[in-house]
């Protein structure tokens, strides 16, 4: 189903995602089983070695790159990625406005998206020019 809901969501083509509070890279590594290169990143060292075991595991380590850092304060330059989702992870934010505004900085200016996969209501309302993807569960 996430399969699905990736390739819907998101636009065509290879891109260059980030995966904020990737945990054990459960969505990482599907997004990168659809060939896109895929940057997750977690407070977590534990979750951090899980993830990059199983993207070996599944041989995706070529697609998939896992980092112990914080969306709150990104070490990612202006204009890194092209789409940002996550899993259950923004509830967990001690600062909402400093992550969506972190999110709006490193995503590309063009065709930007945000994907939300999480259950819960839209936070934070995006700038006109982002198209926000909430799937709920």
């Amino acid at each position: 189903v996430w399969q699905t809901e990736l390739k819907e969501n998101l636009p065509q083509g290879k891109l260059k995602i980030l995966d904020i509070g990737c945990g054990t890279g459960f969505i990482s590594l599907v997004a990168a089983s659809l060939g896109h290169e895929v940057t997750g990143i977690d407070l977590s060292p534990q979750m951090i070695c899980k993830s990059i075991d199983s993207s070996i595991n599944m041989h995706l380590e070529n697609l998939t790159h896992f980092q112990v850092a914080n969306i709150e304060n990104t070490p990612f330059k202006e204009n890194s990625f092209d789409a940002i989702i996550n899993r259950n992870t923004i509830w967990t934010l001690t600062d909402v406005t400093l992550a969506f505004e972190a999110i709006y900085r490193i995503l590309k200016p063009v065709d930007f998206y945000f994907a939300m996969i999480q259950i819960m209501a839209k936070l934070l309302l995006p700038p006109p020019e982002m198209k926000l993807v909430t799937i709920l569960l």
